[in-house]
């Protein structure tokens, strides 16, 4: 018997029990599970907290957003206990209230095509299950490596007699589906650098998939948003009025258009309670690994610039090669008040310092540090925040195995793969 296999078994072992918890024990429990893996899983718990810092206009203060993170562990720790609670439910339908269902089953029963644009919020399982209640349809998902454990999931998401597609077969099934009157959920809110399209969520640029605008303007079917809070022990989930395609207008400005009034509504809704959105994914990741390393791939980037003046004109001459590097990523500098007068490059932000002290920011923002002072306590510091690494001259030496002090050099070296 294989890793695989075995973690199956063990899953569907410890959780057997939960099928006969109710929902509000159960979500009582998922909360204590979310507030502990807060701070047992470090990672994901610097990704929430900084993606939540750099959504700049939910306008959280330090106390906020560390309950927010802490209220979206929670909200994944239910999520996924209610896999197991929704495998035994013999009727899921109790559990789900739709607000403005109508206009979307009288397309359905028109035999109109809708395509369903889900984001992670709350528990975004709960959206295909109540649509295939009283719809056909097809939903898009990846498949996990685990093969017992993917079949698991996706017999719980068929529940209800719907179909779990493969992005390989994505657009054909999608298109065909469609014609035929069958609506098509995409959970499409993820972060996909490689796309020509952004959004500014949260007034934070994000670039995201464009396949529910494309489809849209294929096949002339309707955008509905589908979202779902948690309440009570149940799902409120609430359809958007259906958004239509212009195939008289351009076919870029066309997609775009779709695009910005979907994400928008979709903004509105998780900012009514954003302790319910998926934080720990990298929703703000501006580049692919093609070009960087994924140890150097984060989003935001704070550079420490030193005070000495020798040290800090050796470094100006070099900050072109982030800008080079880190060409979409929101880069941040910390600068000495005395260099105020400097030319520095454009970036997303200067913050000047008087002291050393000054550096130490109370800021969740920065998932990378470059620190080119003396002063070592900024890479601890910053550690305990949410930055994933920090770096200087000497530890980018050591990675990339160069005993050079020309920075731009080191950090091609060792950032790029190219």
């Amino acid at each position: 018997m294989n890793k695989n296999t075995l973690s199956y078994y063990f899953i569907r072992f410890i959780t057997f029990p939960i099928q006969y918890i109710p929902y509000k024990v159960l979500h009582k429990f998922g909360k204590i599970i979310g507030y502990i893996s807060f701070y047992l899983l470090k990672n994901y718990r610097k990704r929430a907290l900084s993606n939540l810092a750099l959504a700049k206009s939910l306008n959280l203060s330090n106390n906020d957003i560390k309950k927010n993170a802490i209220k979206s562990f929670q909200n994944l720790a239910i999520t996924l206990l209610e896999y197991p609670k929704f495998f035994y439910e013999k009727d899921l339908s109790k559990l789900f209230v739709c607000e403005k269902e109508q206009p979307a089953l009288d397309l359905y029963k028109k035999n109109i095509g809708i395509i369903f644009f889900v984001s992670h919020l709350s528990n975004w399982e709960t959206l295909f299950l109540n649509g295939t209640l009283k719809m056909k349809g097809i939903a898009i998902a990846k498949p996990i490596k685990n093969k017992k454990l993917y079949n698991w999931i996706k017999k719980i998401r068929e529940k209800n007699n719907g179909q779990i597609i493969e992005p390989k077969n994505a657009l054909k099934e999608s298109l065909r589906n469609l014609k035929k009157g069958v609506f098509v959920g995409l959970v499409a809110d993820q972060g996909m650098p490689d796309s020509n399209y952004s959004y500014p969520f949260f007034n934070r640029r994000a670039w995201n998939t464009t396949s529910p605008a494309l489809l849209s303007y294929k096949t002339s079917s309707p955008i509905i948003i589908a979202t779902t809070k948690r309440e009570n022990g149940r799902y409120k989930i609430k359809y958007s009025d259906p958004i239509w395609p212009n195939l008289n207008n351009n076919k870029d400005f066309e997609i775009k258009r779709l695009m910005d009034k979907s994400l928008n509504i979709l903004e509105t809704e998780i900012r009514k309670s954003p302790g319910e959105y998926f934080w720990q994914h990298n929703k703000y990741k501006q580049q692919s690994l093609r070009y960087i390393y994924k140890r150097f791939r984060y989003d935001s980037i704070l550079i420490v610039l030193p005070k000495e003046k020798e040290n800090f004109h050796k470094i100006l001459n070099d900050l072109k090669t982030f800008k080079e590097i880190y060409y979409r990523e929101f880069l941040f500098i910390l600068c000495p008040i005395n260099f105020k007068n400097e030319k520095l490059i454009d970036c997303e932000e200067v913050i000047y310092y008087e002291n050393y002290n000054d550096t130490l920011l109370d800021d969740y923002r920065f998932k990378l540090v470059f620190n080119f002072t003396n002063f070592k306590k900024i890479n601890k510091y910053y550690l305990k925040k949410s930055s994933f690494e920090t770096f200087d001259i000497k530890k980018l030496q050591k990675i990339s195995k160069l005993n050079t002090i020309n920075l731009s050099i080191l950090l091609k070296k060792t950032i790029c793969r190219t």
